[in-house]
């Protein structure tokens, strides 16, 4: 849920879960980690009072200066590329103040933990699916693949691609985990793979948003929005299909129709060609017949000049 995601990892006393999220999901190495970061927008229970389901986001800016942006999605739409090409600009966009060169800028993240899928591997290709649990998308050049600028970088968790089998074996695992599997664990009994602190802590927040009698209010609240916003999402889409549905059986019917005015025409032509023939044949057995009257008066003009001449012949019974 986006208010429990946001306080475990918004909040000013959990900012080592942050840390140590941040590390998990860069990969960073050693001696480049994250050790120190500034929460740009905490957690605030007002924020969820009317905003909209599932758009809370994470901003916060390590020591070295570069900026990170960490959004929970419940909701995964057709446009959320996009989106995540607007927020990622806005975030880096937002470094610059009035009288800063280009200089200023500093790198921006932007890390997305999606509880649905938003890219699927091509279907006729036969790609292990987990390759698509942690993409990273960066500018490269197309031909000679050499990054065009290490400023840009967007993370997206595909949390369905984590099978619940599934066995952490590092911290970005373990919170892979957590945010997929963590309703269906005892958190007094966590198995070796997930017992670190920083799981326990966050198994902590969880606890105490089922005891703050406000924080429990605010979850059921949002655990409502969620169902109202998935209820209309299923009508929507019913809606769709019902109209796509629909969509194909006219263009089916008209397809029929279509193949049946076709052959309607053809059958038309076909009598028509069979008509021409018919006359064809008609005159050509009227031209056979005009010919053999002819033959045969001839015939019998030139049996006429042979008598007349007294020169025999043989008559042609044909």
């Amino acid at each position: 849920m986006d208010c429990v995601f946001k306080a475990i990892l918004g909040k000013e006393e959990n900012r080592n879960l942050l840390t140590n999220f941040l590390n998990a999901v860069l990969e960073t190495a050693e001696g480049h980690r994250i050790t120190d970061v500034t929460l740009l927008n905490p957690y605030n229970e007002r924020e969820f009072e009317t905003a909209k389901l599932s758009i809370v986001d994470v901003k916060v800016r390590d020591e070295s200066g570069q900026y990170y942006q960490i959004e929970i999605q419940v909701s995964v739409t057709s446009w959320l590329a996009e989106r995540m090409l607007h927020n990622w600009a806005a975030l880096y966009h937002s470094q610059m103040e009035k009288g800063e060169d280009y200089g200023a800028l500093r790198p921006a993240i932007s890390i997305w933990i999606l509880d649905g899928v938003l890219f699927r591997p091509p279907k006729k290709k036969d790609r292990d699916t987990e390759d698509y649990l942690h993409l990273v998308f960066e500018p490269r050049e197309r031909k000679l693949e050499f990054r065009m600028s290490r400023h840009f970088g967007i993370h997206v968790l595909q949390l369905p691609y984590w099978k619940p089998e599934h066995q952490p074996e590092d911290d970005k695992g373990r919170w892979i985990h957590f945010f997929r599997e963590g309703e269906n664990m005892d958190a007094d009994h966590l198995p070796e793979g997930m017992d670190t602190r920083e799981i326990r802590q966050a198994f902590a927040v969880l606890e105490n948003f089922a005891s703050n009698k406000e924080e429990y209010f605010l979850y059921l609240k949002r655990v409502e929005a969620a169902r109202v916003e998935r209820t209309w999402k299923n009508d929507i889409e019913r809606a769709r299909r019902e109209l796509e549905q629909a969509r194909r059986e006219r263009q089916e019917a008209q397809n029929k129709a279509e193949q049946a005015q076709n052959k309607a025409e053809q059958a038309k032509e076909e009598a028509e060609q069979a008509k021409k023939e018919r006359a064809e044949a008609q005159k050509e057995r009227a031209e056979a017949q005009k010919e053999g009257e002819r033959v045969k008066k001839e015939a019998k003009r030139l049996a006429a000049l042979l008598k007349k001449s007294g020169i025999p012949y043989e008559k042609d019974e044909g």
